[in-house]
């Protein structure tokens, strides 16, 4: 089942792969704004076929917070489909102010405020357990955003 209440899961193929986006069923809602978009290795074949994982990426839009339950329900179901079922592993721990490195460029996490001089290319606020907000417009790579939710679990489940 794609959809809870208040929430579906909408999948759909582009000329350059397929996207799982999380949606409101509420058309007043603002946002989420949350798609996890699956290059295609084969663009001009038949059929879809999947890239790797670290290919894959988070599009993530301010404007609402996505409850932890619901991210962790749409997550579970697009990894139940196989094609993000790669990258296994621990997950590397939270750095020093939250900052991710991944490919030169520079994502945070945090409930606090960063200036454009520290050349942070995303912030993504958490409450863990409750909720994730999302500053701007980003597309996080993959392996950085399953990194930090598991950092971010790991952490909840801490003394």
């Amino acid at each position: 089942m794609n959809e809870i209440p208040g929430y579906r899961i909408v999948a759909g193929f582009r000329t350059d792969g397929v996207a799982y986006e999380l949606r409101s069923t509420d058309p007043a809602a603002d946002g989420p704004y949350l798609d996890i978009h699956l290059p295609d290795a084969t663009p001009s074949g038949d059929h879809f076929t999947a890239m790797e994982p670290q290919h894959a990426e988070v599009h993530a839009r301010a404007g609402g917070s996505v409850p932890w339950a619901v991210l962790y329900w749409f997550l579970g179901k697009v990894m139940s489909i196989g094609d993000l079922s790669g990258l296994r592993g621990p997950a590397q721990p939270l750095p020093a102010r939250q900052v991710w490195i991944h490919d030169g460029k520079r994502y945070a996490v945090g409930p606090y405020t960063l200036s454009e001089d520290d050349g942070v290319t995303s912030l993504i606020e958490v409450v863990p357990g409750e909720s994730l907000t999302v500053r701007g417009t980003c597309w996080i790579p993959w392996p950085v955003f399953r990194r930090f939710l598991e950092a971010v679990e790991r952490s909840r489940s801490q003394p």
